[in-house]
């Protein structure tokens, strides 16, 4: 079973306050997505994309039944170069062991309706007891 983590109302939640969400100490972070991410049941693990426009938004699909979201935020340049970009990040819980991935797919939103972008990044993870 796969779940989208940004679905419509979160999709409009998240245009509107994209640039307001900010955490000042984010979770260490996975960016890397030729690594395999080796967890334990119940431990937090966040993975992250660099986000380079406000009309560019990062989307995760994830298996329901191995991977719980806990959190998402968006953390801008730190300075006002236009050239920078912010990072976005998905905080996720692991619940069973096993091996599972999770993908990062950009969307860019046009007119209001979300456009696929290509080169999704695909964080394999291996969750141990």
């Amino acid at each position: 079973m796969r779940i989208y983590l940004i679905t419509g109302a979160l999709i409009f939640s998240s245009l509107l306050f994209s640039s307001c969400i900010m955490d000042k100490n984010p979770p260490i972070t996975y960016t890397d997505s030729n690594v395999v991410i080796e967890v334990k049941v119940n431990q937090e693990f966040t993975v992250s994309a660099q986000k380079e426009a406000t009309d560019i938004h990062w989307i995760a699909s994830y298996d329901a039944l191995k991977l719980e979201p806990t959190g998402s935020g968006y953390i801008p340049p730190t300075t006002q170069d236009s050239n920078l970009m912010g990072l976005q990040w998905f905080k996720f819980r692991a619940l069973s062991s096993g091996e599972t991935h999770l993908e990062l797919t950009m969307i860019k939103f046009i007119h209001e309706q979300p456009f696929p972008q290509p080169g999704p990044k695909i964080f394999q993870i291996k969750i141990v007891e």
